[in-house]
């Protein structure tokens, strides 16, 4: 044990760099050019040189099994990259669903459980461009921008945040003519009332935020419309 200490201990000396940090690739796995491609088709900006790239460098990550990764020792597969990856491939215009890549992808998402097992970003990505159903009521409503404890998270929380509640409040959606059809994905048979309180959410943040919502009970229907102005600031 001790050998293997000194040799983490020798190369994260090795690594430091000359003014004292250290610095390291922040890694997405395939999302982020996975979420470009959706992006670029839901704006309608149609950069095919681009998104041809993009198209190529996801397809070379894909497992033999029809999996995406996040990390290279990631077992059998993720199913949230997965999802995202075929979406997005499907997206372009360029790959199919009845190739033989995207129906091993297809099969190995059902095989984990489905698309409504995604964890909770990818949840609101796929209700913003029409693929998965908002709930009815949103487990965090947008007043929570008007409580104190709003301003424990982090700027980047935040920024990350804001824009969610907004869009959520407003079960916002936009789709093209170009939106591919992912209801095969699903497992189960989901149901508007679906709440998403099943997300992968940590129990003590849940709890930390419903108490501060407790707070909005008795409070005038216009705390609504100053929250949205608020958030929209």
């Amino acid at each position: 044990m001790r050998f293997e200490i000194n040799r983490i201990v020798n190369q994260l000396k090795n690594e430091q760099s000359p003014d004292g940090s250290w610095r390291y690739p922040f890694e997405t796995g395939i999302s982020t050019d996975a979420y470009m491609i959706i992006l670029l088709r839901t704006l309608e900006i149609n950069d095919e040189d681009f998104i041809k790239a993009l198209v190529e460098r996801i397809e070379s990550k894909q497992q033999s099994n029809g999996a995406w990764k996040l990390f290279d020792d990631e077992g059998e597969g993720n199913l949230t990259a997965t999802v995202e990856a075929y979406y997005a491939l499907l997206y372009s215009g360029y790959r199919k669903k009845n190739e033989k890549n995207m129906q091993a992808a297809k099969q190995r998402i059902l095989e984990m459980g489905g698309i409504e097992n995604v964890h909770m970003f990818a949840k609101f990505m796929l209700s913003l461009t029409g693929q998965y159903p908002w709930p009815k009521f949103f487990p965090i409503p947008v007043e929570i921008v008007l409580l104190p404890l709003f301003w424990d998270f982090s700027v980047y929380g935040r920024a990350n945040l804001t824009p969610i509640f907004i869009l959520a409040d407003n079960k916002y959606r936009v789709k093209t003519r170009r939106s591919p059809d992912l209801s095969d994905l699903f497992v189960s048979r989901l149901k508007e009332e679906d709440d998403w309180r099943l997300l992968q959410i940590d129990r003590s943040f849940l709890s930390y935020i419903t108490q501060g919502i407790k707070s909005f009970i008795g409070l005038p229907e216009s705390i609504h419309s100053t929250a949205i102005h608020y958030a929209k600031q």
